[in-house]
């Protein structure tokens, strides 16, 4: 139990050392975290054996009611060699795409995602002095956000925690962190954040592109976009005791911090997926991060070949045969669900590396559209005011560029950020050897957002950035 020293788990109730394995400082018990895992290798070899040892070796034998005995209209094959070559070749396909499926689901669940705690040095907490809360537990001081024009936080994320007495009270002038900011990251090992662009937030009711749109195209009255937080200062977490790097987050299943967190569940709040909620990947046994991100894209595609090909063998040869088996029945829906899920997981991931997302990122874009339509329904409250709603969300895309809320990591050409990604070697595309370029801490960062990842609207742009 991380965290507790001898003396303290000895104290410990059994059933409070029960409940302590559960939280997220700790991993979820081994056999939870590797049961799908042990279930898809035991459906591996089963279906090894139903296409080999049921389909493909009685039908060279020769046994009667074998497969491909008789065509797929009922005529008998009067030729042994035809029928021999036909199942020969099922036979070498499926070994092939066999072997492939196996060897990339055993590089997905043996390669590890990028553990943050082995390319980031522990720290005490740099927050605690101060009694600042800034850690993975999810409340923070109202000096840690930057909102564009003032605006408040819809869900209240940007506010100090008043229910916990412990911070009540605590609370230091703005000012004071802004001193200590710089000094608290240098402290932590990591760089200090530069400060936000200076320009003063645009209070007005007008927009600075409100030129772009003809008279007909503005609304009525200019609504204040709502944006995210963005946090100033390291970002401690408080399970593994290190400064997080961006896109690291805790998986609490694992019960470590994963680097560039692929899989995560949102948060309803506009700030940050909620650090306890995480869609760990159980079929693989562990997280989808940094470092096996190309092995899980790649063992997409050859689970999906590997499953589409086993529905094809298996209808075929239930037309085939002259009675039906049990066990390819069960393997066809099997092969078909599993496969189905493959399927849509590949072009989504192939469509996300290629804009500069993870998962858990793709999901601000849904979070920020709900919180512009409670916005624009408590701004525009009459039934007839759908044409203003459109009028708004239209100059707001106008003001921002078209740039999306989740466009921080997207830069350069598709073909750049898939390199980036998959790594340079066209093998590591389709072999499960691909490994990504860079070291899992830095990321190349769109110039269209600030280096705090303020979503910046176009007037706070870097005027070497191209509209």
């Amino acid at each position: 139990m991380s965290g507790l020293d001898s003396s303290q788990r000895d104290t410990m109730t059994p059933w409070q050392k029960w409940n302590r394995q559960f939280e997220p400082s700790c991993p979820d018990p081994w056999i939870s975290r590797k049961l799908a895992v042990i279930i898809v290798l035991c459906l591996a070899v089963w279906d090894f054996y139903v296409v080999v040892g049921r389909l493909c070796v009685p039908a060279i034998q020769k046994k009667p009611g074998a497969t491909y005995e008789r065509g797929a209209g009922g005529e008998h094959l009067s030729c042994d060699v035809e029928r021999a070559l036909m199942v020969v070749g099922i036979l070498v396909v499926f070994i092939v795409l066999w072997t492939m499926f196996m060897w990339s689901y055993s590089a997905v669940i043996t390669v590890p995602p990028g553990l943050a705690k082995d390319f980031v040095a522990t720290s005490s907490n740099p927050y605690e002095q101060y009694g600042e809360a800034n850690t993975e537990s999810g409340t923070r001081r109202s000096s840690d956000v930057v909102l564009y024009g003032g605006q408040p936080d819809p869900q209240g994320a940007g506010s100090l925690d008043v229910s916990n007495p412990s911070e009540a009270g605590t609370a230091i002038p703005e000012t004071t962190f802004e001193e200590k900011r710089d000094e608290l990251a240098t402290a932590a090992g990591s760089p200090p954040p530069i400060p936000p662009p200076t320009r003063a937030p645009d209070t007005s009711n007008t927009s600075p592109h409100a030129a772009s749109l003809t008279l007909a195209e503005r609304p009525a009255r200019y609504v204040p976009r709502p944006v995210p937080n963005a946090t100033l200062g390291p970002r401690w977490c408080y399970h593994c005791h290190i400064v997080k790097p961006d896109r690291t987050h805790h998986c609490r299943h694992c019960g470590t911090c994963i680097l560039q967190f692929d899989r995560e569940s949102c948060h309803p709040s506009l700030s940050v997926a909620h650090p306890y909620t995480s869609d760990h990947c159980v079929w693989i046994g562990q997280c989808v991060g940094w470092r096996n991100h190309a092995i899980f894209i790649t063992f997409t595609l050859w689970a999906g070949l590997f499953c589409a090909f086993n529905v094809i063998v298996f209808i075929i040869d239930a037309a085939s045969s002259a009675k039906v088996d049990p066990q390819k029945v069960i393997l066809i829906v099997i092969s078909g669900f599993l496969g189905l899920f493959t399927w849509a997981m590949l072009p989504t991931h192939i469509a996300l590396v290629m804009s500069g997302k993870s998962t858990n990122e793709s999901f601000q874009a849904d979070a920020q559209k709900q919180i512009e339509t409670i916005t624009l329904r408590r701004e525009f409250p009459s039934c007839w005011s759908f044409r203003d709603m459109n009028k708004m969300q239209r100059q707001w895309n106008a003001d921002f560029g078209g740039v999306a809320v989740n466009d921080r990591w997207a830069f350069g050409r598709k073909r750049d950020m898939w390199r980036q990604e998959m790594g340079r070697n066209i093998a590591g595309w389709v072999l499960p050897i691909g490994r990504p370029l860079g070291d899992g801490l830095h990321f190349h960062q769109n110039p269209r957002f600030g280096p705090n990842g303020e979503w910046l609207r176009m007037q706070d742009w870097p005027k070497v950035v191209s509209i």
